[in-house]
């Protein structure tokens, strides 16, 4: 993280919860739904979530004169099911299966029911699929994700980036997951949507940086439905409340600005900032 002695790239593409908005005049609430890209020295990147940040997360890692569209190479987490985390799966699918000049499936990591959803996406796309086939003679595969559904514990290690999952407390969102980064020594988790809970306690012990989704809920408060109400307040961590237990030597969160680089805070300065900076999906 440039100004840091960090090897790895942490930006927000998407932080909205809900629905997307597109404009500038919706990029203070987090335009695009949840994506987080990690890009390192060397090595591919990692993707957390596949909300609509995608295709600005695509752009950047095809360079600034590339057309940001894929094949990509990287591994994509997925910390829970809700829409606003996965609504960019089936058109990552399609779309790296098309420009693909052969197979290149996405390595996909998510909790179990992963498996389910992409079936249940690419039934959705049956009918464009067969389109596609038949308009491209060379087009002889059909599109797919390399699925592994998976719970606490170790998820990957290459000899560069281990990852780890740990199960966090997002009910009645079950189960739902958070994730370990380390590489070349240091830490990051990308806590997702979760109230303190063990699983995040233990995760997060000795990290460097800590990522997690926050509410407001004086903004909560100004939404006409109680139901959106009585679902948000509750299971929302909000500004100020407590974080993992546990020695942490940077904080930040997530719902914000659609497109930015990590601002690294102190956890003694986090509290401060975050009500003066941050505001909810």
């Amino acid at each position: 993280m440039r100004g840091y002695s960090f090897r790895v790239e942490l930006t927000f593409y998407g932080t909205r919860g809900s629905c997307p908005c597109a404009g500038e005049q919706y990029t203070v609430y987090g335009g695009n739904t949840a994506c987080v890209g990690l890009t390192f020295e060397t090595g591919e990147p990692i993707i957390l979530d596949l909300g609509t940040g995608l295709r600005a997360l695509g752009a950047a890692l095809d360079g600034p004169e590339g057309s940001g569209l894929p094949p990509l190479r990287a591994s994509v987490l997925l910390t829970h099911l809700h829409s606003d985390h996965i609504s960019d799966l089936g058109d990552v699918l399609t779309t790296q299966w098309i420009v693909s000049p052969e197979p290149r499936p996405l390595p996909l990591f998510g909790p179990t029911g992963t498996q389910g959803v992409v079936d249940g996406i690419r039934a959705m796309l049956a009918p464009d699929i067969s389109y596609r086939r038949a308009h491209h003679d060379d087009l002889d595969w059909d599109p797919r994700f390399e699925v592994a559904e998976i719970g606490p514990g170790p998820v990957s290690d290459d000899g560069t980036v281990r990852i780890t999952a740990a199960a966090t407390d997002h009910r009645p969102v079950e189960p739902t997951l958070a994730y370990r980064i380390e590489h070349d020594g240091e830490s990051i988790v990308l806590a997702g949507d979760t109230v303190p809970c063990a699983g995040l306690d233990e995760i997060c012990a000795g990290a460097d940086i800590y990522v997690q989704t926050v509410l407001r809920d004086d903004l909560v408060n100004l939404v006409p439905v109680q139901r959106f109400r009585d679902s948000h307040q509750p299971r929302g961590l909000t500004l100020g409340q407590q974080f993992p237990a546990g020695h942490l030597r940077h904080s930040t969160v997530e719902h914000h600005q659609q497109r930015w680089n990590v601002r690294v805070l102190h956890r003694d300065q986090f509290r401060h900032a975050a009500i003066q900076l941050f505001l909810v999906s």
